[in-house]
Formats: structure tokens, C-alpha cells, sequence
């Protein structure tokens, strides 16, 4: 019996080894990286129906900050026109409130060189996307954004251009 529980522990500390040097592997390669910039830019993409590029991204657990570079987000706007959102940088510091009912806030959101192009065409259309997939039963979205509380926000050098195309 002392044999069994032996044999299983040193299994056990070679499989943990084993993950440990993987995971130090694929962070040190870089291809965490890419596999998360590749599910942030989904999950983007999926919230708000645009298509969104980006050129860097970046988050740190243990300050619970994400980091984007060179963000854009692509609305219905014509070829050759500027694109529905872009930002230089975006910086986005997570609160926890509660471990055990999931529940985060936005402690700090910075924004460096945010240009929002709004185009609303005679019959009231605009460029702004819309998500491809409907929103579950509960409060209409514009309910939800006024329940976003962000401690603090900054903005650097932004721009709104709205284009009456009629």
C-alpha cells in the first residue's frame, strides 16, 4: 500500500512539473499571447457585431489590467471612410467586488487618441455596429450601460466626428 501512494505521488509532482514547464513555455513563447489577443478580439466582435483589429494586447492577473494597442472596431461605415471607433490605447483596470457572485468593476478606463465617426445616413441609419446574435431576456442594453460605473475616466486627445450623410 505505501508503494501505491509512492508511485502516485511521483506521478503526480512529474505531472505538475510537466504543466509548470509548459505553461512557463507558452507564456515565454508568446503564443498565451496570441491566444488570448485571439479570444479578446472574438469576444469583441461577438458583443458588438463589428470587426475589430488589433495589434497588441496584453493583461496582468496580479493588477487586473488589460492593455490594448492599436484598437479598432469597424461598424457598417462604406469602403474608404474611417472606420466606427479607434483608440491609440486602451487601458481597462478591473475591481473585484465579489469572489463568490463573480461581480467586477471598472476601476480605471484610459483611452489615448479615441476618434468615435458617427454617420447617420436620411433615413436614420448610422454606421454603428450591431450585434449578430440577440441579447438574452433582461434589462435592454441601454439599461445596462447606465448601471456601468467606472471609478475613473480618462481621455487624451479624442474626437467625435458625427457626418450628416444625407
Amino acid at each position: 500500500m505505501k508503494f501505491k501512494w509512492k508511485r502516485w505521488l511521483k506521478i503526480l509532482g512529474a505531472t505538475a512539473a510537466a504543466l509548470t514547464v509548459i505553461a512557463i513555455i507558452l507564456v515565454q513563447t508568446g503564443v498565451a499571447a496570441r491566444w488570448a489577443r485571439t479570444g479578446v478580439i472574438a469576444q469583441i466582435e461577438k458583443m458588438t457585431g463589428g470587426r475589430v483589429e488589433l495589434k497588441e494586447f496584453r493583461f496582468s492577473v496580479m493588477a487586473l489590467r488589460a492593455e490594448l494597442d492599436d484598437f479598432t472596431l469597424h461598424g457598417r461605415e462604406p469602403e474608404g471612410t474611417p472606420p466606427f471607433f479607434h483608440a491609440e490605447t486602451l487601458v481597462v483596470d478591473l475591481r473585484v467586488i465579489s469572489f463568490f457572485r463573480r461581480k467586477i468593476a471598472l476601476d480605471e478606463v484610459r483611452i489615448e487618441k479615441p476618434a468615435l465617426h458617427l454617420r447617420i445616413d436620411k433615413e436614420g441609419k448610422s454606421n454603428a455596429p450591431v450585434p449578430k446574435t440577440e441579447r438574452p431576456a433582461g434589462k435592454p442594453w441601454r439599461e445596462q450601460i447606465f448601471d456601468l460605473s467606472i471609478r475613473e475616466l480618462r481621455l487624451k486627445q479624442g474626437m467625435l466626428l458625427i457626418n450628416d450623410v444625407s
